[in-house]
């Protein structure tokens, strides 16, 4: 960084034009496209990816879509995108990556837009985007397509709305107030908690857009009204809806001391050591490959001495405003951290504060924040850059500052500012390395390399058990999980548990095998021979099985006998005595005289089995039933 970063910002305007710090902009989005680019490629879909894919299948584009809770969120944006790449990308991963590169090479040049309108066109500004731009805070939720779909673009939706709410607090223009609301808006229906921006842009507004005391600012902002009254207005339309919905449902109670206590390892293990490019090492533990932070002490004791330094060198320039500067990111990290662990925390522990993927929100506010506190500029400097007026008349002796500040002193702060530089790239680099090592790690890519092989080779006639993937490869708790999830993204044709022949089994390597269904529970009749129920007319018949079942998935296999095709209905009945419904419906056409029939149950209890008929010609044996789950068969 060149002594010029320190001067301020009127007397900046007046230096030499050569400097040219757009191209400077351009070498960091350019190197930072490429070296994500060169990340992303290491990894592959996983875990909410396939499922969010998957559950965009055979759904319309209507806000029923759009507005079901995702993992108990409202982001209908998130839910778009995925309906946009189920349609147009499906499982082609390196069309993500162009997408993704694109978006955050936008974010970044926004902001250094930002952060010039803020504090002036100066090398710090260069210095600051070069750290926001390859900082840990954004990698790792920017390698994982679901949390890049979230981050990336309510990060894109923020910057936007600070920017706008700044051109809008310095000309009154209400097209632009109205823009903030509506990119906040945006933001939030792809990050709920994107609606922290609100509270950054007053304090923004009261400690840096207006001058004067206290109360000569509250009278500035005041004078905003229409402005905050759009903005509150819309957040509270939204809040209300949020409310209203099947959302936020995962939120548990947090204590005073287990609050304290996250708060206390995302600032140590996370926070900190990101500042100085760290954590270094991740949390490699089982099957996580998760971007969770591991650091090394070296790492945490480093992180909190930047912070202090910081602070400090803020101070010097800054005074108590920078302070109010610091509040930006401080604050974002405590309603952010403790939000998520309202809803993590009792599931994942230390796990939670420690993740990148929350950490990434903070990004945007600590680069802001360091604008503010670092290159400090008057209010009345950033109403000229916004309106584009003409600088104060301080620029004027400028240039013979520049001269004084070129000499030995500025090659000496060049080549220290060169040297940190230098070590913060090191750093970061380091600590994506060791992040896409354990990332390139997960066995996405060759199971579902290996599943569609497999299936191509056995013909589009292949019987599959449409049993759950590995969650090493799909999300555990996602409704869209199995076997034809992975299927139809690929656009494969195969039959599921079809009663023609056995069905085969996925293992968890991707590969087919032959199978049968391990019993968990039976009812069969007493009698060699005999039916276990004659189902006769209609009418409704309950089987109490040989034992009652855990939550759990099953699968149904009953055999049957009869004279000609019939149609039935299904469904089991669970301990709490609810009727659950197999998937795909209840109804099922028996169109042999002799077979079995392969029902797969949702997760459920299981205690009976409940048959339903609506024709008077019916006439079935029903044989044997097995409730269990498929297991492959040794070969021989």
């Amino acid at each position: 960084m060149s002594t010029t970063a320190l001067l301020p910002a009127s007397e900046h305007a007046a230096l030499p034009r050569s400097i040219g710090y757009p191209s400077g902009i351009g070498l960091i989005v350019l190197a930072q496209a490429g070296w994500f680019g060169y990340l992303a490629s290491r990894g592959w879909f996983y875990g909410d990816d396939l499922s969010y894919l998957g559950a965009a299948s055979g759904e319309d584009l209507d806000w029923q879509y759009l507005s079901a809770p995702v993992n108990d969120h409202f982001v209908p944006g998130l839910r778009l995108l995925f309906w946009l790449m189920n349609r147009g990308t499906g499982l082609n991963y390196d069309i993500t990556i162009v997408v993704r590169m694109a978006l955050q090479a936008l974010a970044t040049v926004l902001v250094y837009r930002l952060i010039v309108m803020l504090a002036g066109r100066r090398p710090g500004a260069v210095v600051l985007t070069g750290w926001y731009a390859f900082g840990t805070l954004l990698l790792p939720g920017s390698l994982w397509l679901t949390t890049s779909v979230d981050l990336l673009c309510s990060q894109l939706l923020v910057i936007l709305a600070i920017d706008l709410h700044v051109r809008y607090t310095v000309t009154g223009r209400i097209r632009l107030a109205l823009a903030t609301a509506i990119a906040l808006l945006g933001a939030l229906s792809f990050w709920e908690l994107s609606g922290i921006t609100a509270l950054l842009l007053a304090i923004l507004s009261l400690g840096f857009l207006h001058t004067g005391t206290t109360g000569q600012r509250l009278r500035a902002a005041l004078r905003r009204w229409p402005g905050w009254l759009i903005l509150a207005g819309a957040l509270a339309g939204w809040l209300a809806y949020f409310l209203s919905g099947p959302y936020g449902g995962a939120a548990h109670t947090l204590d005073p001391g287990s609050a304290l206590h996250v708060l206390g390892v995302g600032w140590l293990d996370a926070l900190g050591p990101a500042l100085l490019g760290g954590p270094w090492r991740w949390f490699y533990r089982g099957e996580v490959y998760f971007p969770i932070a591991d650091p090394p002490l070296a790492a945490v004791l480093l992180g909190q001495a930047c912070i202090l330094a910081a602070i400090l060198v803020a101070w010097r320039r800054s005074g108590i405003r920078s302070l109010l500067a610091w509040s930006l990111p401080v604050l974002t990290f405590v309603l952010g951290t403790l939000v998520v662990a309202l809803g993590r925390f009792q599931v994942f522990g230390d796990l939670t504060p420690r993740s990148f993927n929350y950490a990434f929100p903070i990004a945007v506010p600590l680069t802001v924040a360091a604008a503010l506190a670092l290159l400090p500029s008057a209010a009345a400097e950033v109403a000229n850059r916004v309106t584009g007026r003409g600088q104060p008349d301080a620029q004027a002796a400028a240039p013979a500052r520049w001269r004084q500040m070129a000499a030995a002193p500025a090659r000496r702060r060049q080549i220290a500012t060169a040297t940190l530089g230098t070590l913060f790239l090191v750093s970061s680099g380091l600590s994506a390395v060791t992040f896409t090592h354990r990332w390139a790690q997960n066995p996405s890519e060759s199971y579902v390399d290996r599943l569609t092989t497999s299936v191509r080779n056995a013909g589009p006639e292949v019987n599959l058990w449409d049993s759950r993937v590995p969650p090493s490869v799909l999300a555990f708790f996602s409704e869209h999980n199995h076997v034809s999830d992975v299927l139809r993204l690929a656009q494969l044709p195969a039959h599921f548990q079809d009663a023609a022949t056995e069905p085969m089994l996925v293992k968890d390597d991707g590969s087919l095998a032959p199978a049968a269904l391990f019993p968990l529970a039976t009812q069969i009749g007493q009698a060699k021979g005999s039916c276990t129920r004659l189902v006769q007319g209609q009418g409704s018949w309950t089987i109490p099985l040989s034992k009652r079942l855990g939550s759990n998935e099953y699968f149904l296999q009953i055999s049957y006998l009869q004279q000609k095709g019939s149609v039935l209905y299904f469904s089991v009945r669970d301990q709490a005595g609810k009727t659950v419904a197999p998937e795909a419906g209840q109804r099922r056409e028996l169109p042999y005289q002799l077979a079995n029939l392969y029902l797969r149950l949702p997760l459920t209890t299981v205690e009976s089995l409940v048959l339903r008929s609506e024709s008077l010609d019916t006439n079935i044996c029903i044989g044997a039933i097995v409730v269990g789950v498929p297991y492959a068969l040794a070969a021989k």
